[in-house]
């Protein structure tokens, strides 16, 4: 039987173009779920015996990136996806479902290409006005969708939200910092003191203490589903071609699902938004940045004696992006829009806000601290010191623009 494809070498690109369009639209919207669009290249390849089908060879280029977690990591991101999938549907478009969700050794997150971090687009390059532009806009979006999750899902706060949003959440790596200290117990690791640039701030029980206090004191009226850490690294940018659009606007979504909360605290999260423009974001400039390093002036000599700390924190506060320090300030005017909407008083969650931003970063720093991440040497005591500045009124959350040593 004759090969059934015709010799018109014009009808032949047509097919190629044809099937090249097919498995292309078919790995975008099946496999990549419409965030990646593969390049597809078909030949014809003609078969001696007879057959009614027509062979082809097609060649998928693409270059994709994606997160992948270990046993516990998957597990854990396979929840918090479930868990946010709860929320409205202007939400869950913006999430990427597991490539292999059936698989408990990983889970791969849907691949993006054209696309990276916020962090990145505001800390990584030269930001244009026009650049500003667009990162705003998105931005506001991001925030209007957290809104509308955070309001569809809006419950009455239970009797532990804040103990286990804020307090459980040192508590728990207490004895981290103890073995990171070679403090052996407790009460030894209580009486340690903090010392940040030549200040005695208290023992490590004071600091504690006051913090589990004040926690006590405050209380939250609603919960609501969050995603809980929605800092800029968590947040892929991406332009629209990579969805197959022709107006080049930039798109988001969130990824890291492993802190998603059906109780989740709204103030919380607006911390772990601020943690990152205010702090992180240097930090994160820094680990590249030996001039930065050196700026900061980082000295620190962690021990069972205590933990001394000095740094240049007007260098830290000169060294955050003026891009980053506006959308600390749409962050701040957002989060006063939501407290009107959850009908929070603002010295409430205002003094929550300190709290949460504190137990954020002090709990951070432990982890970087125990597990000596990259770049811990300089990062851990800065983190201690804004942390207990934060909580104590130094650097408190109110601007950016008045950071103090």
């Amino acid at each position: 039987m004759d090969n059934p494809l015709p010799s018109d070498n014009r009808t032949e690109k047509l097919l190629c173009s044809q099937v090249e369009a097919i498995i292309a639209e078919t790995l975008r919207y099946r496999w990549l779920q419409g965030m990646a669009r593969p390049r597809v290249s078909v030949e014809h390849f003609a078969e001696e015996d007879g057959t009614e089908a027509i062979i082809l060879h097609a060649d998928v280029f693409m270059r994709i990136a994606v997160k992948v977690h270990l046993p516990l990591g998957g597990k854990q991101e396979e929840e918090g996806y479930r868990i946010l999938c709860d929320g409205p549907e202007v939400f869950k478009q913006h999430l990427l479902a597991p490539l292999l969700p059936d698989v408990s050794q990983l889970v791969w997150l849907a691949p993006y290409v054209n696309a990276d971090t916020l962090h990145a687009l505001t800390c990584g390059m030269v930001v244009t006005a026009d650049d500003e532009a667009d990162i705003f806009q998105l931005y506001a979006d991001f925030l209007r969708v957290m809104k509308e999750l955070w309001r569809e899902t809006r419950t009455p706060a239970p009797n532990r939200l804040l103990q286990s949003h804020y307090i459980d959440r040192i508590g728990e790596r207490k004895s981290l910092l103890a073995e990171a200290l070679n403090v052996r117990s407790m009460r030894d690791l209580n009486r340690v003191p903090i010392v940040v640039n030549n200040k005695m701030v208290g023992t490590i029980g004071e600091v504690l203490g006051n913090f589990t206090a004040r926690v006590r004191g405050t209380h939250a009226k609603h919960a609501c589903l969050t995603h809980g850490d929605e800092h800029a690294k968590n947040i892929m940018v991406y332009r629209d071609e990579a969805r197959g659009g022709q107006d080049g606007q930039i798109r988001w979504v969130l990824i890291d699902y492993t802190h998603a909360n059906k109780h989740g605290d709204w103030v919380f999260s607006i911390a772990r938004m601020l943690y990152w423009w205010r702090l992180y974001s240097v930090l994160e400039m820094a680990k590249k940045d030996g001039g930065l390093q050196d700026a900061l002036q980082v000295t620190w000599q962690p021990s069972r004696n205590g933990l001394i700390i000095n740094y240049d924190s007007d260098a830290l506060s000169a060294a955050i992006p003026p891009v980053c320090r506006a959308l600390d300030r749409q962050v701040m005017e957002y989060a006063e829009t939501v407290a009107a909407e959850f009908e929070e008083a603002e010295q409430v969650w205002r003094e929550r806000l300190n709290l949460a931003f504190f137990a954020a970063v002090f709990a951070a720093s432990i982890r970087h601290f125990h597990r000596q991440l990259p770049g811990a040497e300089f990062t851990v005591p800065i983190m201690i010191g804004e942390s207990v500045n934060a909580l104590f009124g130094k650097g408190a959350l109110h601007s950016t623009d008045d950071n103090t040593k």
